[in-house]
């Protein structure tokens, strides 16, 4: 990339054996990176990779470490390391003898920083190492099962090791894995001990039989108020997992063992061997998290598991049922690469106990290293592409998002602890816009109008009368339309944030003085587009006989949303007047985007049926030295942005803003199945295809700004 000092390759694609993407780890460890003034970048030195299924996440990184995370009541590490955004493990392998050699296996200082020496795969459910130690070689493999249906999943990886003699002389060997038992809530990690309101204790114990080791944990709170049960809305979760680790295979029947230390008690496994020439051993254990304690029903959960894994495949021909081979795609890149996104969606998806449902979190800062579950907006984003990946699991997370709504339409933004959802700081205008755009895209892909019929509950979840999913979409536009509204200009307003929930952080204004003046076109734009869309599903709805009984209710319901995204359809057509390009906002009494083009709000606008002719227009300024095209907050080139106070610093989200500002065009531009037949004998496939081109298109001015 053009700002970060990086080796020219960290690594190659292929696939597996299962026709599934896999990566191979070439770098170096640790990786240094800068940016384009040589100062630190802020990425790890220790890169990581996604295992997973609805009911865990694994961080698996290069070098061998583990987090072991879970989402399912709250965002939580079970083997926090010393530092935020760790985890604790161990794995090493001993040569016996007079002067036995411990071989650590994990870690940046290990062998497996070595790319000479250890070779690094990683693939759908699945990481694998390959240790040269002169006189043995070592394999190391996780693999995760997947999740089959909305409600199900396992959370617990299967470690397969094998240790095989090189040498012409018998070979005795001890091969050690272990995790930490350590758990903390994420949303706790990065305050002092003295300032976390809960404190996680664990007791641990082993079951020689069953050659199980657990750490079964509990929260400590001083008011009594907060976590008295495990149904209890709370700010802090005080009924966390039980963490295990298992032994299924080993060459000496070993039993787990507990060994404390300062960081917490490691349970730990510990084979021996003595290897004959060119004789292996192989070890098998499960490490994972229940929140049944007893040993009997931890052991029912691996021997259901096991049933699942197959001796030479493992869990990849379930993860072939899972990931679509898009065999219509003639372009290997392009087809390896949906088939990776598809992956990484299913492995981040994750159960949520209190709802009962599935969501895709927003990942990175907010859920992995604040530990909430945010924003209302990034759920309904990241679920579009499930629409044709897995339209269950779309289904699960409208459903989510819905019990979330209040009964008068209002999407809370953030939701922590278990089950506690609230607005934050934040008063935010678009989250009813993104519910429809997820909506529509469902009903739209899979023709499934049953589903505005579908009975579910409000927020909070509990206690409160059922609604159907039109009751919903009804009262999240009386809430678009009565509660955020438009401005003076006609244009809907900004309240503190829109898509850009940085744009409160821009000036310092007093809140009151800008929470209702502000107005957003990018706003304006989506709903000209969304609200359109959403018209016409409602009006295939009409047609359909199972709703002849909600016929006058769609008809003023399809009628008010047409009157109000007329008007504002007109207002930003006469905002834009003889302009290239339209503006951003309108806020703190200011006019954004008067010479420099934001993205957010171009793709709806190209988007929009009602005016080709007007949005037909090239986006350009008829000038001669045209200033950049892109958010100006970021473009250092630009003489406005230097004087205008929308600083890459103000707020933690401006380093990924820019990931995200093309989403809307290139997505709806690269669906349906009209894009695969727009090909030319002559050009190269990937120019043709607009999604696939624009994000292409996108990235690289990304890189040039960043």
């Amino acid at each position: 990339m053009s700002i970060q000092e990086m080796p020219p390759s960290v690594g190659h694609w292929a696939d597996d054996d299962q026709g599934l993407p896999k990566f191979r780890y070439t770098g170096t460890l640790p990786v240094v990176t800068t940016d384009r003034d040589g100062r630190p970048a802020k990425l790890p030195p220790d890169p990581w990779f996604l295992l997973g299924n609805y009911r865990v996440t694994l961080f698996v990184h290069v070098s061998g470490a583990l987090q072991l995370i879970t989402g399912e009541r709250a965002w939580a590490r079970l083997n926090q390391g010393a530092v935020p955004n760790s985890g604790a493990n161990r794995a090493n392998l001993t040569f016996e003898g007079d002067t036995p050699r411990v071989v650590n296996l994990v870690g940046l200082g290990s062998i497996a920083a070595d790319p000479v020496r250890c070779q690094r795969e990683f693939g759908c459910g699945w990481a694998e190492y390959s240790y040269d130690l002169d006189e043995a070689c070592v394999t190391r493999r996780l693999e995760v099962a997947p999740s089959l249906t909305p409600h199900d999943g396992v959370a617990t990886v299967l470690v397969r090791v094998t240790v095989r003699n090189r040498t012409d002389r018998p070979l005795a060997v001890s091969y050690t894995e272990a995790i930490t038992a350590r758990y903390e809530s994420i949303q706790q990690q990065n305050k002092p001990v003295s300032q976390r309101a809960m404190r996680y204790r664990h007791v641990t114990a082993c079951d020689a039989g069953r050659r199980i080791a657990k750490a079964d944990n509990f929260g400590d709170i001083d008011d009594p108020l907060d976590c008295p049960t495990p149904d209890t809305i709370s700010r802090h979760d005080g009924f966390p997992p039980t963490l295990f680790l298992q032994a299924l295979t080993t060459p000496d029947s070993a039993v787990p063992s507990i060994a404390s230390g300062a960081g917490g008690d490691e349970l730990a496994l510990t084979s021996r061997a003595t290897l004959a020439p060119a004789a292996e051993i192989t070890i098998e254990c499960a490490i994972g998290f229940t929140w049944q304690r007893e040993f009997a029903e931890i052991a029912a959960t691996t021997v259901a598991l096991r049933k699942e894994w197959d001796s030479v495949a493992g869990f990849g021909r379930l993860w072939r049922k899972v990931i679509r081979d898009f065999r219509d795609e003639s372009d290997a890149e392009l087809r390896r690469e949906l088939q990776w996104h598809v992956y990484t969606l299913e492995a981040m998806a994750t159960y949520c106990a209190f709802y009962g449902e599935t969501k895709i979190p927003q990942g990175t800062v907010y859920d992995y290293d604040w530990g909430v579950q945010a924003s209302a907006r990034d759920h309904f984003q990241h679920a579009l592409p499930l629409c044709y990946s897995n339209p269950a699991l779309a289904r699960s997370v409208l459903r989510y998002m819905i019990k979330r709504i209040t009964p008068w339409g209002q999407i809370r933004l953030i939701e922590f602890g278990y089950g506690y959802n609230q607005e934050y700081t934040y008063f935010t205008s678009d989250q009813q816009l993104f519910f429809f755009l997820l909506v529509s895209e469902y009903l739209r892909v899979t023709g499934d109008l049953a589903f505005l019929h579908e009975a579910v509950k409000f927020s909070p979840g509990n206690g409160v009368e059922y609604a159907t999913v039109l009751d919903a979409v009804e009262q999240c536009f009386r809430f678009l339309r009565d509660e955020v509204g438009v401005g003076k200009h006609g244009l809907v307003r900004l309240l503190n944030s829109d898509w850009n929930d940085a744009v409160y952080f821009i000036v310092k204004e007093p809140y009151n003085r800008v929470l209702y003046t502000g107005e957003s076109h990018m706003n304006s734009a989506m709903a000209c587009v969304i609200l359109g869309d959403l018209t016409s599903r409602l009006e295939c709805a009409a047609r359909n006989p199972a709703f002849t009984g909600d016929s006058q209710r769609l008809s003023r319901l399809t009628a008010s949303i047409r009157i109000f995204r007329e008007k504002v359809l007109q207002a930003f057509l006469a905002d834009l007047g003889d302009r290239h390009f339209p503006r951003r906002m309108y806020f703190a009494g200011r006019s954004y985007g008067e010479e420099n083009m934001f993205l957010e709000p171009q793709g709806y606008r190209a988007l929009s049926s009602d005016a080709r002719s007007v949005y037909g227009r090239s986006a350009r300024p008829p000038r001669a030295n045209p200033p950049q095209c892109g958010a100006c907050h970021r473009c250092r080139g630009c003489a406005d942005a230097r004087r205008r106070p929308f600083a890459p610093v103000a707020h933690p989200h401006a380093p990924v803003r820019w990931g995200r500002v093309a989403w809307p065009y290139s997505s709806r531009c690269a669906r349906g199945p009209a894009t695969r037949t727009a090909r030319s004998q002559d050009g190269p496939p990937s120019s043709l295809r607009p999604g696939h081109a624009a994000r292409r298109r996108f990235g690289e001015d990304a890189q040039r700004f960043f």
